[in-house]
This record gives structure tokens, sequence and C-alpha cells, in this order.
């Protein structure tokens, strides 16, 4: 007997429909397999173009508020457009700016926290990190509870990093920018009574504030931008090599990520070598609310990334966290990237 190999949806119903129509079974039983045909082709389309649309990278820029700082207002990098460069990939660039500067971003499915990921991790930050030259952004995370497609859910967690704890760091700090109205350095005060600027760079002589021209909503006056600052570690003992020490985990543009692989494993981040692609992976598990304590979450929506130091590294200005894209990481033999 010849076997029939149906491999497309439209083939199944045409040839459920030709048994119905040539009355190869009794009416009652041809229209039971139709309707039942239909329903397993109707379902294998529904999971298929669901697969189709599930990217592992990042599919909408939600909000992007950045930080005065040297790359603001230069297109490619630190404007409202530069953002749509890391959307669906990890090739684009875009500065948060400096303290508190943040951008916030979705993807088309839930990020599950999954302990059968490698390592137990479930995404990885792609910055623009080389060795030795670390600029920190804290990452937060949320879940859309009312399935309305917007962060508006309650809390934001922060993903606990190494120097969450550590005695240098400042939880609650708050910093705020007063635009000097032209290209100059940004001032700046914080709620411990310390004032500073963000100081102008050789190479970046635009305004450092972000500007209404790039940033239409952005307060044009002043603005007061809220986080965990963390300590940065800075050998400038030689000026022309200046060296920006990456925390040991936890911290988004901390650590090189590198390309030249057809696919892409995530680091252990509990060891300091590099067993796969770099870059900095995150766990869900290490989700805190605002003080401090653990927080269980089955998946996320959104993730919030923000520089979490505030610094001046001389020649090099201001340390703001960079990010080239996020990848959503599935188990070991999964499908996805």
């Amino acid at each position: 007997m010849k076997k029939i190999y149906l491999k497309t949806p439209y083939e199944k119903v045409t040839f459920f429909y030709y048994l119905l129509c040539h009355r190869c079974v009794c009416r009652i039983d041809a229209v039971l397999i139709l309707h039942i045909a239909t329903f397993f082709v109707l379902a294998s389309c529904e999971k298929r173009n669901e697969e189709e649309a599930n990217s592992p990278y990042i599919s909408r820029i939600i909000e992007y508020m950045p930080a005065p700082g040297q790359f603001i207002n230069e297109t490619g990098i630190g404007t409202l457009n530069a953002t749509e460069s890391i959307v669906g990939g990890i090739s684009g660039l875009v500065s948060l700016g400096g303290f508190g500067g943040y951008i916030i971003v979705g993807f088309d499915h839930t990020v599950m926290n999954d302990p059968e990921n490698p390592f137990g991790v479930d995404f990885i930050v792609v910055g623009n990190a080389i060795t030795n030259s670390s600029e920190p952004g804290i990452v937060m995370v949320m879940a859309d509870t009312n399935g309305n497609g917007i962060p508006d859910d309650g809390e934001w967690y922060e993903l606990k990093g190494s120097r969450h704890d550590a005695a240098s760091s400042i939880a609650h700090y708050a910093i705020t920018y007063v635009n000097p109205g032209q290209p100059a350095g940004v001032a700046w005060t914080d709620n411990h009574e310390n004032q500073g600027s963000v100081k102008v760079v050789p190479f970046h002589r635009q305004a450092y504030y972000p500007s209404a021209e790039y940033f239409p909503a952005y307060p044009q006056d002043s603005i007061t931008l809220h986080g965990t600052l963390i300590q940065a570690e800075i050998d400038s003992s030689n000026m022309q090599f200046i060296r920006l020490y990456p925390p040991e985990y936890g911290y988004a543009d901390t650590h090189p990520f590198t390309r030249d692989t057809d696919k892409i494993t995530p680091d252990n981040p509990w060891t300091p070598e590099i067993e796969g692609n770099g870059g900095d992976a995150f766990d869900i598990d290490w989700a805190t609310d605002a003080n401090g304590n653990p927080v269980t979450l089955k998946g996320i929506d959104f993730i919030k990334i923000y520089t979490a130091v505030n610094v001046n590294a001389g020649r090099l200005g201001e340390l703001s966290t960079e990010i080239c894209g996020i990848i959503d990481i599935a188990p070991e033999g999964d499908s996805g990237f």
C-alpha cells in the first residue's frame, strides 16, 4: 500500500476534503474527521506562528531616559532613534549617560526563569566592554502581571549583583543634573550633599544634556534620577592606560562579548573564566525588592538598565553604561538562537 505524506496544513485539509467529496467514508465520519483535522491544523498553525514570532532579542524600546554624558545627542548612540539599533539583535549601541540614565525594553514573549538553562542564567546583556574597561549598569526586571504590555505592574526588582551588599554601595541614591543651556559641563548635586559636573572631553563637544531636538519629552531645566550607587574600581596610576576593573558578576557592560561563534553560549557568572561568548549573564532568581528581600518570579517581560556609577575617569570622561542588545537564554537543545 502506498503511503501518503501530508506536510503542510493546506495539504492536510485538502486531503480530508477529498475523502468527504468522494465518499470514501460515511458522511458522519467524514464530517467528524474534517472537524478533527481542522482543529489540529489550526493548532499547528498557531504553534508555528508563535514559534516564528518569538525572538530571543529585544522586540521594542519602551522608554529611554539617559543622563547627561559625552555620547548623548550624538546620532547613532545617544538619541531616541539610536535605541532602535538594539532591537532584534546584538549589533547596535546605545549610551545611557552618567549615573541614573536608563533604558526600558520589552520582548515578544515572557523571559522564563528556567533552572534548566546553562548555569541557571536566563538572559545575557551585551555591552561594549573590553578587558579592564567596565562601565557597570544595574539591571532591574518586572513581570507583566496585568497583561497590558506596559511596565505598570508595581515594583521594579533589582537583580542582586556582587556589589549589592558592599559597604561602599549606596541604596536610594539620587542625583540632580542641571541643564547649562549650552555645550558645556553639566553640574550635578546628590542627596548626600555632594556636587560636581559631567565634564566635557575633547572628542565630544556637543551639548551633553539631552536636548529637546532629540528628546522632546525630556525635562529641559533639570532632572533627578534615582537608583543604587556602586563604587567603580579604577586604576589611574598610568593616565595613558586607565583601567576600569569589572565587578565579579551581576552588572551590565562589564565583560567582553565574543560574536564569532554560530551558537551563543552564556558564561558561568560565578567564575572569572570565559566559558562561552562572554557578556554579562543574569539569573532572574537574583531579584530583590526595594528592601533587599529576595523575590520569586516565574518569568519577566520588561528589563530596565541604568548606569550604576557616578565617576569622572579623567581623559575618558564620565563612565556611562552602553548596551548592544539582550539575549534570552534557552535550555540546551532548545531552539531560539
